[in-house]
């Protein structure tokens, strides 16, 4: 497995759909793209790739998502055999391999968090063996990590630094990942900032109900545009109002 196999392996881990379907669903159609390239490449069979709407798919994906999959349950049954692998040998790895591997479930599930100088990395209570993979991964390559309960979800945090933040910069490949890493706005986001301009107050909810997005992300949002200096905080117990600077 090289390191471009072991990110999409980690990506599948993050957004893989389900059983006999090899493949992901993503709000963020690059890396769809990539996946689709990546399973017809691999596996020498040509994927479906489709638009997903909010009235098909009601979920935290928004108003829209993008999926791509082969319908193979050998295949889904030999990526299976591989994560059990890196599970048995964790110690054997590379780190190099490791932050491949990590790369891609930080694209497919992990958040940069700016203003905390954290990743968070979001693992869902069912899988419970996935959360201690991605931390035990992550121990290996010497990070500071934490891991806390979320009633409905596990979190896995790593302290981010100039060197931590030097090497996901030459391995993740989402592109509102990588604007964070660099300290920029997405493209992707540019239309909150722009949303934000125009009514001069927001909230989180507001921006759930205007963009059709998951809470978490809309506080993520509006954590970043603060740490990037676009908008302030002016209250101070919740629900928290921002205003652009």
């Amino acid at each position: 497995m090289n390191n471009n196999y072991l990110y999409e392996l980690g990506k599948w881990l993050g957004d893989r759909r389900g059983f006999p379907r090899v493949g992901i669903i993503n709000t963020e159609l690059q890396l769809v793209k990539d996946t689709n390239r990546f399973l017809e490449k691999q596996f020498k069979q040509k994927p479906v790739l489709r638009k997903i709407t909010k009235k098909e798919n009601k979920t935290m994906f928004g108003e829209e998502a993008y999926e791509t999959f082969i319908v193979s349950s050998p295949i889904h049954k030999r990526l299976e055999n591989e994560i059990q692998k890196i599970k048995e040998d964790i110690n054997s790895l590379k780190k190099k391999q490791i932050l491949s591997f990590l790369s891609g479930f930080i694209d497919a599930e992990g958040t940069i968090d700016l203003k905390n100088d954290q990743i968070v990395i979001s693992v869902g209570k069912k899988n419970e063996e996935i959360k201690e993979l991605i931390y035990l991964l992550i121990k290996r390559l010497e990070w500071e990590v934490r891991v806390w309960d979320c009633v409905k979800e596990w979190k896995i945090s790593v302290k981010s630094n100039k060197e931590i933040i030097k090497q996901l910069k030459k391995n993740v490949k989402h592109p509102q990942k990588k604007a964070l890493l660099n300290f920029n706005i997405a493209n992707a986001d540019k239309k909150y900032l722009d949303y934000i301009q125009n009514v001069k107050k927001v909230k989180s909810l507001d921006l759930k109900q205007k963009f059709c997005i998951h809470e978490d992300s809309a506080r993520r949002i509006l954590r970043y545009f603060t740490k990037l200096k676009k908008i302030k905080k002016i209250t101070k117990t919740r629900p928290y109002v921002y205003v652009p600077i």
